[in-house]
């Protein structure tokens, strides 16, 4: 599957638009671009960047364009039950899903958790979209085998909260793998800072560091075991 290329067809169903405006969006090349909502909005409390996330129609088309990372699929057993925590789009789910994982699919926006909904009843996909309790965790029925989370923390305000909560919802000997490049930019206005230090979180929360995954030849996902 060329999940980009999936996506984009299926957000051009989803959405009513063409195909044309659908590719202008996904390059982040027009209006609605997250950048751009994030100026105008200028949110400047944790509530108002939760409802930034919430709320952000840039975000359907943006994270569209995320492909996948082949080290990081092939790492993943198949079989194996799999939390896409932020999800986005849904690139990891739909591909996982193929390989044969059980999917649990969770992201607070709106919009991307409705296109996920929509495209999984059309293809009756088994992906599992978590709701999201009154602190916005995601609802799990059982604990999984592993948790993604590329792109994810650096967005979130007190992550390490959910740290703390992927340590109570994974299997014993269950991985996260983590790709959170802190710190604002040009390019993403939107990334935190890491005031708290994601590697004595993870230590703090029973997790171990076993190695580093090839994240489109640019970058590194980390994998960390729960003890």
């Amino acid at each position: 599957m060329n999940v980009v290329e999936f996506v984009k067809k299926e957000l051009v169903e989803f959405t009513g638009l063409s195909r044309d405006l659908v590719d202008i969006y996904v390059k982040r090349e027009k209006y609605p671009n997250f950048n751009e909502e994030w100026k105008f909005w200028k949110p400047d409390s944790n509530d108002n960047i939760r409802w930034f996330y919430i709320s952000s129609r840039g975000y359907l088309f943006g994270n569209a364009i995320h492909f996948l990372a082949k080290d990081v699929l092939d790492d993943i057993k198949k079989g194996s039950s799999v939390l896409d925590f932020g999800g986005g789009s849904g690139n990891y789910s739909f591909e996982l899903h193929e390989k044969g994982c059980k999917m649990y699919f969770f992201d607070i926006n709106i919009l991307q958790k409705e296109f996920v909904k929509y495209v999984s009843k059309k293809y009756n996909f088994d992906i599992t979209i978590c709701e999201s309790d009154s602190n916005f965790y995601p609802i799990l029925q059982s604990k999984v085998d592993n948790i993604i989370a590329l792109d994810v923390l650096e967005h979130v305000p007190n992550y390490h909260k959910y740290i703390e909560m992927f340590s109570k919802n994974l299997n014993s000997g269950g991985f996260v793998y983590l790709f959170a490049p802190f710190g604002k930019s040009n390019a993403n206005l939107m990334h935190l800072e890491d005031t708290v230090r994601l590697n004595k979180v993870l230590k703090d929360n029973g997790f171990v560091y076993c190695k580093s995954l090839n994240l489109h030849n640019i970058a590194q996902c980390l994998v960390f075991k729960i003890n």
